[in-house]
């Protein structure tokens, strides 16, 4: 029993993830060249929602945005009124914990086209 506890990887993990760390080497390339994509994506998009008068956008480093909704709109309000006219969800925040009565919204960093529309949206139509 000792000898097969020796044979053992520090760290026991399984097949799915055995089998991306053998794969690894042949797409870092790719993956780091998607996450440069993004992080572009994500300061372009921030650019344009800081355009938007009744949105403070909050600096991310993960793959959306926090937005205190300020004035015209509650959060809850333009969250439905984004995804009844326009077919855009985003996350009505106003009832999370820490966040009660506070007006955020959470909008999703996506493809640069679908991130101009919505943003397009905001700055001219609402």
């Amino acid at each position: 029993m000792d000898e097969l506890q020796q044979k053992l990887p520090v760290w026991n993990i399984n097949s799915l993830a055995e089998y991306y760390l053998q794969i690894l080497d042949k797409y870092i390339i790719d993956y780091r060249q998607a996450c440069a994509r993004f992080r572009e994506e994500r300061a372009l998009f921030f650019e344009e929602l800081q355009e938007v008068g009744y949105l403070a956008v909050f600096p991310s480093q993960a793959n959306f945005f926090l937005c205190e909704v300020t004035h015209k709109y509650s959060a809850r309000e333009l969250a439905e009124v984004l995804l009844r006219e326009y077919d855009i969800l985003v996350k009505d925040c106003s009832l999370k914990r820490g966040m009660y009565g506070k007006q955020y919204i959470r909008i999703a960093i996506r493809s640069k086209e679908e991130n101009r529309y919505l943003a397009g949206i905001l700055k001219y139509k609402l």
